[in-house]
């Protein structure tokens, strides 16, 4: 079509030319009336010209329709299909309203002068669990507006398209994999609105993205992508989630939460950047915008997560967002490295949480609330292990050594005893009752109305640990720490579990090739759940405090 236009206008460049040549002639003789005949010539080849590339039609479709119509208002289309099939560059698609189980897949050729334009007025589109999409766009310049999109298996709008434009739909209760209502997790993992890898240049925004067992909305590997004025809430996952991604703006949104779907207990995040994994993608994920969004009541309001890929976080702004309340973290910023990331005049319920401060620059933020006060009486706002503590109570895995008032006795030792609970806990979850303990524990020096009788002899039948030897559990001996690499590796893997052969060293000074725990050690260290005990040591025969045992536990179950 374009081809055959420039045709045309070479050819009516000839004929103007030839025209206009002889009203040149013409002009010698007429003199002053050669421009009012020559302005009206090319008035009427513009006109011509503007007739030829704006032949532009509406089709439409109706459940009342048939695809051996037309598709005019009078004479609509019946199927999705047959009407996406014949549509061109600037033609318009209105689905009229009712509630349509077809996908809708638009992959029409529009141009930035003629987009195609596919409106909803108000037509739902119901997956009922059975379809993988509600709607996909994989062409170009296209604008999707006024659907309501539902029960879709994966993605309710999945964009794989360039220049695309998503506005003023509502989308919820898809992704059913992980299912409807109350959600859960599957092997797939989709979102609510998707623009995914191959997208260019795609605009979100104006929607209505709630209740979806996935992400809200994503940008997965798309270049250049503004996400702004949606209102996003109660998604199963991240709320707006950025991932892997350069030249993405999100701004304006309201996004909040309000714990009608957790998970693992949780509540979603507001707002993440995060740099994924993808086959010869590498780390992407930089020039960044997030402003002017309000975060209400999430886990955590802004965050970064770690790369995945080893990537730094580079030239990322966060500016004039609004966090006023939340569960855990207003901003959060868990990457190793940054470069050129700003944290500015944003008002938030907490401070920002930095775990690398170099290459982050915080200014004119605005911090609504003091520190809260610590949950327990004798855990200080400032004490190093504060927030793995809190979290332990957060998840019901400890009430505490005390009640009036609530203590934790952070530097007290752990027993062996108290260890039963703590991983039988973290690996079935706070609300977990062991069995009843019938005739016998199993061990000698633990009879069956000892207090911690019926955890100890489960903690056994699981497998994390055979006693202290000759028949004995030795209930109230504390736990070293090379006894903990045993038991935390045991609790993460099972009890069938054994650590890679140690090599030539450990890494820590204290703990030689041939230490009885060698290689649990190692293995505990190479997963990142503890540094040691300082200076090159690990201390395997040190007693584990209740403070260091929170701190192993938050990081070994990701607590």
């Amino acid at each position: 079509m374009h081809s055959l236009f420039a045709y045309q206008e070479i050819a009516v460049s000839k004929t103007a030319f030839r025209f206009i040549s002889f009203m040149a002639v013409l002009a010698l003789t007429l003199g002053g009336n050669f421009t009012a005949m020559a302005s009206t010539a090319s008035d009427t080849l513009e006109t011509e010209h503007q007739s030829q590339t704006l032949n532009s039609n509406t089709y439409y479709v109706s459940l009342t329709g048939s695809d051996s119509n037309p598709g005019s208002i009078t004479a609509p289309f019946r199927t999705f299909a047959k009407a996406v099939s014949i549509l061109k560059a600037g033609d318009t698609l209105q689905v009229m309203p009712g509630t349509y189980t077809e996908t809708l897949t638009i992959s029409t050729a529009g141009t930035a002068a003629a987009p195609v334009k596919v409106t909803g007025d108000g037509a739902i589109l119901n997956m009922q669990g059975a379809k993988q999409n509600g709607i996909t766009i994989s062409g170009t310049y296209i604008n999707v507006s006024g659907f309501e999109v539902m029960g879709a298996t994966d993605f309710g709008i999945l964009v794989i398209g360039r220049n695309i434009t998503v506005e003023n739909n509502t989308v919820h209760d898809n992704v059913t994999r992980n299912g409807v209502g109350t959600c859960g997790l599957s092997s797939s993992w989709g979102s609510a609105v998707k623009i995914k890898a191959d997208a260019e240049v795609a605009n979100i925004r104006n929607n209505t993205v709630y209740d979806n067992c996935g992400e809200g909305i994503v940008v997965t590997r798309g270049l250049t992508a503004t996400v702004e004025n949606n209102t996003v809430y109660d998604n199963f996952g991240v709320n707006i989630y950025i991932d892997n991604s350069p030249f993405v703006t999100v701004r304006n949104n309201l996004i909040y939460c309000t714990g009608t779907h957790l998970r693992d207990g949780n509540r979603a995040t507001g707002i993440a950047l995060g740099e994924e994994f993808y086959p010869g993608w590498g780390a992407q994920l930089h020039d960044i915008l997030v402003s002017g969004n309000i975060v209400k009541d999430c886990r955590t309001g802004i965050a970064a997560f770690e790369s995945n890929v080893g990537g730094t976080l580079t030239n990322v702004t966060m500016s004039n967002n609004n966090v006023p309340s939340g569960e855990k973290r207003s901003v959060s910023l868990q990457t190793l490295t940054n470069q050129n990331v700003q944290v500015s005049n944003n008002t938030l319920f907490n401070p920002v949480y930095i775990l690398q401060t170099a290459g982050v620059t915080l200014a004119g933020n605005i911090i609504t609330n003091a520190e809260p006060d610590s949950i327990f009486a004798d855990v200080s706002n400032t004490y190093w292990a504060r927030p793995q503590i809190e979290q332990l109570h957060t998840s019901g895995i400890t009430g505490g050594c005390n009640t009036n008032p609530l203590k934790y006795c952070p530097d007290s030792v752990v027993t062996r005893a108290q260890m039963a609970i703590f991983l039988l806990k973290g690996i079935h979850g706070a609300d977990y009752t062991p069995p009843a303990v019938g005739g016998s524990t199993g061990f000698n020096d633990i009879p069956a109305g000892y207090w911690a009788a019926t955890w100890i002899k489960q903690f056994a039948k699981e497998g994390i640990t055979g006693g202290c030897g000759g028949g004995n559990f030795c209930p109230d001996h504390p736990v070293t720490r090379a006894q903990m690499a045993v038991f935390l590796l045991k609790a993460r893997y099972g009890s069938t579990y054994v650590p890679p052969a140690v090599g030539n060293n450990t890494g820590f000074n204290d703990v030689p090739a041939s230490h009885w725990a060698a290689a649990w050690v190692k293995q505990l260290a190479k997963e990142g759940i503890t540094g040691g005990c300082g200076g090159g040591n690990f201390c395997p025969d040190g007693p584990v405090t209740r403070a260091q045992m929170a701190v192993f536990l938050v990081n070994i179950f990701g607590l």
